[in-house]
């Protein structure tokens, strides 16, 4: 099952910069918000871990911060697909200033080097794709108004 491999591989803990470039803005005042602060701030930092807590299903955990100030967490579990590349990502997030936990979900396809996930962020479809590479784990994150990118490595 190329998912069960990919997910193995990444299991552990990671961190990275990640870099934003905007080219607009989204809907709503609290998204707004949100993206005006990644602008003024250009770069975050990411950290997550991964665990495998059975063959078919993984806890993943994300945290975002800059100046030690915590501004966006996640846990979440991925349920893969019998069908040995589709998974199903759900869980909670937390978003700075209020933390209010709100529900968060993906669905994607992964082979042994690389996955593709659909999410919604900030009101807008967003589509993460991660590849396994010689320095940790590439991420690139796109939406209608903005593209981020950093490469994780090994904690």
């Amino acid at each position: 099952m190329e998912h069960l491999d990919y997910y193995r591989a990444l299991c552990g803990a990671w961190a990275g910069e990640v870099r934003f470039a905007f080219s607009g803005w989204p809907s709503g005042l609290a998204n707004r918000v949100q993206a005006l602060m990644l602008r003024t701030l250009g770069w975050v930092r990411m950290e997550t871990t991964l665990t495998e807590v059975s063959a078919t299903e993984f806890a993943h955990t994300t945290r975002v911060k800059r100046f030690g100030v915590t501004l966006f967490r996640s846990e979440e579990r991925i349920a893969l697909d019998p069908d040995g590349t589709r998974f199903v990502l759900r869980g909670q997030q937390w978003d700075f200033p209020g933390f209010v936990s709100q529900p968060i979900g993906a669905d994607g396809s992964a082979t042994t080097t690389k996955a593709s996930y659909n999410f919604v962020v900030m009101g807008a479809p967003m589509l993460q794709e991660t590849q396994i590479v010689a320095e940790g784990l590439a991420i690139v994150q796109t939406t209608s108004y903005f593209r981020a990118g950093t490469t994780l490595r090994r904690r």
